[in-house]
């Protein structure tokens, strides 16, 4: 039935959005008023936040103004907060903006990502360099977000606020920077996000129920209220209200029941809206056989749209999903993206099913939620499972999993695992399975780090951290404090790793002890306290040389050679790096075998050797090459363009920096992003193609501003230079890369 208020307003031309899998009721009428106000935001670029109870039709309302905003919008993102955990919202953010394809977006995406700056900074600059186009930004249920705490003022009033600090310091931040994006928030309760928000700033949409003309519209949009007789109709609307959700459900109550028998019944007298929620709910459910029932519940457990492999493996098929759709209890969602059929359930009946079980219950339905997403990672690969696997076969898909997401060969399928594997992940952790929730997060943090969603990271160490103890604690720690290592919080990190040490000799873990040691070895070396370094590195090598860890030594090994090299003794370093060598190959780790071939390229190339290193990096690239180590490869390229450059061989050059950049940006490495295009404005500028250095120059003074400060003044010098067009040879910048790719991994 079209809306006769439609009639009054504007027809507009701006193109639909997707609606982001947002649910769209089968009949939405009115809330004209509320259309215009949101729509007149959008227009004077207001942040817009839209509350009320559980089904009033704030998911829905958001739905309509993205299928008609009333502005030109270059693009939306839908975010249910429900639906996922808190620590990816930034990430789903940045990868929005780098999936846009327009320049300053895969930097703006880098910034947001690179948790080394303040919030507050993240956000603004980001904004700045995506301020070309417009979007609208949609967090839907936000009240998943929130906590209740009392309100300072009146010592007894709640007050609702996001619960995560860094989280909450994103949306302040996003809701006050000055750019053409809006963010549109929809949410049960009203929180105190705009405390510090000048009130012309953004727009508060509270959602009451129909009145009774948009409720007979409601009715009339509904196959089986479609038919009632007019009077009966408003009688409905008078005993059960105008909550849209209700009028729902007593559509699909009136598949085994008559509107009259409604009416008639002396026992059913008015009652609050969630009144008759829960009322109409309890009612379709007894007239669920046991299965559907139990399928139904089960189903409850999953977050988001129901596929049709998660429904079989609640025990539904499509028969089943039909009589719960007949029934109002799910919606159907045609899914573009897989180009299926799914079903969602509506937070309001997905919590009322929960609500209904007891801890025991609920833990059952995560594990068995848990085994789902553990057999979708294997099936692919049962049959390479290698047979000793039986009786482990949680451990060996812990390893498939690990093997997916580091292989860089199919990056839809290494991130494909990756969104199975938080997922696993997330119903171990709630169903109480701290330490097998926690040996996930050990096997991807840093993969996740790699790819530039450190808050994610960090946010699943924090959780294996609280819930863990001893021995496995002890490793989450030790990896938070590596990512705090690479974002430069090096006191932080060092403290970190001298508590986790202490941990580990206090239990006895020699082979952890070793690696503690490296690591701090490696922050030490970072802050230039080389004596510091040498000792507690001759001090994990001596662990390691004791318990006969050949691994081990290598790794130490190498790392001794680093700080030699450093402070100038390059005979000592390349001999330890050749004793380094012949330990890797003893192992059979090709990829520290190709570290170490890298490192003595370097020393070689610092004694003046140019042969001798190119042979070195060569053999590191050939076999980073043969094992799929992009990061190697793309360090071996650029010594070897160095090396080329050095000796006049400029197309050469330009073709291994230009490689080296490309994997480097597809690895999401910034810092080496940096140093790729400064060799290339050299190459470019030694060649007198001063307007291509200069391109590559700023760009590389863009990066080092966000990630590797110390560089600034030198890029600043090249800008400068070539601006001017003065010619002249940059200076060589030192990139000691040893230290990256031989770090033990804390197990």
């Amino acid at each position: 039935m079209i809306d006769p208020e439609a009639r009054t307003e504007k027809i507009e031309t701006t193109r639909r959005l997707d609606i982001g899998g947002l649910p769209l009721p089968r009949g939405f009428v009115g809330r004209m008023e509320e259309r215009r106000e949101i729509r007149a935001a959008l227009r004077e670029r207001k942040t817009i936040y839209i509350r009320g109870i559980g089904g009033i039709g704030k998911s829905a309302l958001a739905a309509k103004v993205l299928e008609r905003p009333g502005v030109e919008l270059d693009d939306a993102l839908v975010i249910r907060c429900n639906e996922v955990m808190p620590a990816e919202i930034i990430g789903k953010v940045a990868a929005f903006l780098q999936g846009q394809g327009v320049s300053g977006h895969a930097q703006a995406a880098a910034i947001l990502s690179d948790s080394r700056l303040e919030m507050g900074e993240r956000v603004r600059k980001a904004a700045a360099l995506a301020e070309s186009r417009r979007y609208l930004l949609v967090f839907d249920n936000f009240e998943s977000l929130m906590q209740s705490k009392t309100s300072e003022v009146s010592k007894t009033s709640e007050v609702w606020s996001v619960a995560d600090p860094e989280l909450r310091s994103f949306f302040r931040a996003l809701v006050t920077a000055q750019w053409r994006t809006t963010a549109l928030f929809t949410s049960r309760f009203a929180g105190d996000l705009f405390d510090e928000v000048p009130r012309g700033n953004w727009v508060d949409v509270p959602l009451k129920g129909l009145n009774q003309r948009q409720a007979l519209m409601l009715m009339n949009n509904l196959p089986r209220l479609r038919n009632a007789p007019l009077a009966d109709k408003l009688a409905a609307w008078n005993k059960v209200g105008g909550h849209p959700k209700t009028i729902e459900l007593l559509e699909g109550f009136l598949a085994d029941y008559s509107l009259t028998q409604v009416l008639e019944n002396k026992a059913i007298q008015a009652q609050l809206t969630e009144e008759w929620e829960r009322y109409f709910m309890g009612a379709l459910l007894a007239r669920l056989n046991d299965d559907e029932r139990r399928a139904l519940t089960a189903a409850s457990i999953f977050q988001g749209a129901l596929d049709r492999a998660m429904l079989a493996h609640c025990g539904a098929d499509e028969t089943m999903a039909a009589r719960w759709h007949n029934l109002s209890l799910v919606q159907h969602e045609a899914d573009a993206r897989h180009g299926t059929a799914r079903y969602s359930l509506h937070p309001v009946v997905r919590e009322f099913l929960l609500g209904r079980l007891g801890d025991d219950e609920r833990r059952r339905l995560h594990l068995r939620a848990a085994s789902f997403y553990q057999e979708r990672i294997v099936a692919p690969f049962r049959d390479r499972l290698l047979p000793e696997a039986k009786g482990h076969e949680r451990e060996a898909v812990m390893q498939l999993l690990e093997m997916l997401v580091r292989q860089t060969q199919n990056m839809d399928l290494a991130r494909g695992a990756m969104e199975l594997g938080i997922a696993w992940r997330a119903h171990l952790y709630a169903a109480g399975q701290y330490e097998q929730a926690g040996s996930i997060v050990t096997a991807i943090q840093d993969i996740l780090a790699r790819w530039g969603q450190r808050d994610l990271a960090k946010g699943l160490l924090r959780e294996s951290i609280a819930t863990l103890d001893g021995f496995t604690q002890a490793v989450a720690r030790g990896d938070l404090a590596s990512l705090l290592k690479d974002e430069g919080r090096l006191d932080e990190a060092l403290a970190i790793y001298e508590e986790v040490y202490s941990t580990f000799r206090t239990l006895g873990a020699k082979k952890q002890m070793a690696a503690m040691l490296s690591l701090i070895c490696i922050v030490y070396g970072m802050k230039g306290y080389y004596s510091q370094a040498f000792m507690r590195q001759e001090e994990g090598l001596a662990i390691e040389r004791e318990i006969g860890n050949k691994e081990g030594q290598a790794i130490g090994v190498n790392q001794l050679s680093i700080l030699y090299a450093l402070n100038g003794d390059f005979t000592t370093a390349l001999s330890l790096s050749q004793e380094a060598e012949v330990l890797s190959r003893e192992v059979g780790n090709e990829a520290l075998n190709a570290t170490t071939l890298h490192q003595q390229g370097i020393i070689h190339s610092k004694m003046k050797h140019p042969h001798e290193a190119v042979t070195r990096f060569q053999k590191s690239l050939e076999i980073s090459r043969r094992i799929g180590d992009k990061a190697k490869i793309a360090e071996s390229l650029g010594e070897v363009g160095k090396l080329l450059m050095d000796v006049g061989q400029v197309s050469g050059a330009i073709g291994a920096f230009s490689e080296a950049l490309e994997i480097d940006r597809q690895l999401g490495r910034p810092d080496a992003v940096g140093a790729d295009l400064e060799f290339l404005g050299n190459v470019h500028e030694r060649q007198g193609q001063y307007t291509a250095a200069l391109e590559k120059y700023e760009e590389a003074l863009r990066l080092a501003q966000q990630y590797n400060p110390p560089s600034v003044p030198i890029e600043e010098q090249h800008v400068a230079r070539v601006k001017g067009k003065n010619g002249g040879v940059s200076a060589d910048r030192k990139r000691i890369s040893g230290w990256r790719g031989a770090h033990p991994r804390i197990r």
